[in-house]
């Protein structure tokens, strides 16, 4: 942490007061007076969940069952300091102001506890002030202001297949400040950076996978905006929580939908992972859509009938659409043992995200030319590799809503681009092969779609730049 920021023989301990004098600071410049906005450091999700596996965290844990995962006080120590926050929070300030949102509750002090409807928009030069009132920054949209923050967010994207968004967000709290009963619609997956803070907690959503938060307002659960709650979001109060204190290196997921609370024991900074779920509804209708598009009577509406003064709707009518739920029905068991279009479809879902464009900073000197043998191209968006299971299909690559399809002896080529850091010259690219070389012009073609869709992108910085 900033030097001077902690207290005692523990590094990992925070200085209310401290803390408020590094936001006093300028933020750190480059030789050339320019913001700095860090390094895409590599960041591996199983580091961030040890010893629990990434495979049991996706398929016991995500949505269904809370779990809290102590570790070593310096497994998150180069994620984010407080010299750290404070550059990113000041870029988030100065180049995406539309973007800003940083929010403190509205207490001055006290042991009480605030609801999440409590937080007031604070703006970067109050940020010291607030601190040293003892407020708690609920700090949003974090990972715009550090490129070492956004690879975390891709990180756990790319780990887990995550179709949904996945945000990052980070609390810094004073002593005795947090939040009352509340639940999420997102999974959260909290890393304690510095100090203590108390969760209690339930281990199973009250209600599972909710579109909108819910808060406990004069001891009646509720939600926390939105309509007439839906027949499925039933309610029901807290029950018996899990208490566990949150030190540095401890991780904590909390599904949506579980309520829970938070308190900080002295200064505590955390991070917090917003694991957004993507319903699979539009994804199925993706699916479906199409077939029935292709059918005449689902392009038209239903038939028109002779109005005879009564709302009733006559037999034949009924008799039409029963037919098109019929047809429905052979669609979707047509799909449901096509293992190639499921492939696709759900690889699609998982290769785009609504924040992969989001980008805190331009990081690298772009300039299109003509693809040569001699050009430097650096990757710019992710990429997903498809295999399917049948092995006479093609591989496809999905990106930016695009779908390139590849020859099967293609393999080794597109799983190498799907992971290539930094520059390379595209001639490189033909000896991406455990089998002999591709041919220039295969290449070349191949590239260039991926420049064209946005994905790679020409580059006059060297590799050792990039």
């Amino acid at each position: 942490m900033t030097e001077g920021a902690t207290t005692g023989a523990d590094e990992h301990e925070l200085d209310a007061e401290a803390v408020a004098r590094v936001f006093e600071q300028a933020p750190h410049a480059d030789d050339d007076g320019d913001e700095v906005f860090g390094d895409e450091t590599q960041v591996e999700l199983a580091d961030l969940i040890a010893p629990l596996s990434v495979a049991a965290f996706g398929s016991d844990h995500l949505g269904r069952h809370a779990v809290h995962l102590p570790g070593p006080p310096e497994r998150y120590a180069q994620l984010l300091s407080l010299d750290g926050l404070r550059d990113a929070l000041h870029c988030i300030w100065t180049r995406h102001r539309h973007d800003w949102l940083v929010r403190v509750d509205d207490r001055s002090r006290g042991d009480a506890t605030t609801s999440v409807r409590e937080l007031a928009k604070i703006e970067y030069p109050d940020i010291a002030a607030a601190l040293r009132a003892g407020a708690t920054l609920s700090i949003d949209h974090l990972d715009l202001g550090s490129a070492r923050l956004r690879a975390l967010t891709r990180a756990i994207r790319d780990g887990l297949c995550w179709a949904g968004e996945v945000g990052l967000n980070a609390h810094l709290s004073t002593s005795g400040t947090g939040f009352t009963q509340h639940f999420d619609r997102v999974d959260t997956l909290t890393l304690q950076l510095a100090g203590r803070k108390r969760w209690s907690y339930e281990p199973r959503p009250s209600l599972p996978y909710p579109r909108r938060n819910g808060i406990v307002l004069d001891g009646e659960p509720t939600f926390l905006r939105g309509d007439e709650p839906a027949g499925w979001e039933r309610l029901r109060p807290p029950t018996e929580q899990i208490e566990v204190t949150l030190s540095p290196g401890d991780a904590l997921l909390v599904p949506a939908g579980c309520w829970h609370a938070t308190r900080a024991e002295g200064c505590s900074l955390a991070l917090t992972v917003l694991l957004h779920h993507a319903p699979l509804t539009p994804i199925v209708l993706g699916l479906i859509e199409p077939e029935l598009d292709a059918l005449a009577p689902w392009r038209a509406g239903p038939p028109a009938r002779a109005h005879d003064g009564t709302p009733a709707v006559d037999a034949a009518v009924r008799d039409y659409v029963r037919a098109r739920l019929r047809e429905l029905r052979a669609v979707v068991d047509a799909l449901a043992e096509d293992d190639l279009r499921l492939e696709r479809a759900l690889a699609r879902a998982t290769a785009n995200h609504p924040n992969e464009r989001r980008d805190g900073q331009q990081l690298m000197d772009v300039t299109p030319v003509d693809i040569e043998l001699d050009t430097l191209l650096v990757r710019r968006e992710r990429l997903r590799l498809l295999v399917p299971s049948d092995a006479d299909a093609p591989l496809s690559l999905y990106a930016n809503r695009h779908e390139v399809r590849l020859p099967r002896e293609a393999q080794d080529l597109a799983q190498r681009l799907t992971t290539v850091q930094g520059a390379f010259a595209a001639g490189s690219a033909c000896g991406w092969s455990s089998d002999g070389e591709y041919e220039w012009p295969s290449v070349r073609s191949l590239l260039a779609r991926l420049c064209e869709i946005g994905v790679l992108a020409a580059t006059n910085l060297r590799d050792d730049q990039a």
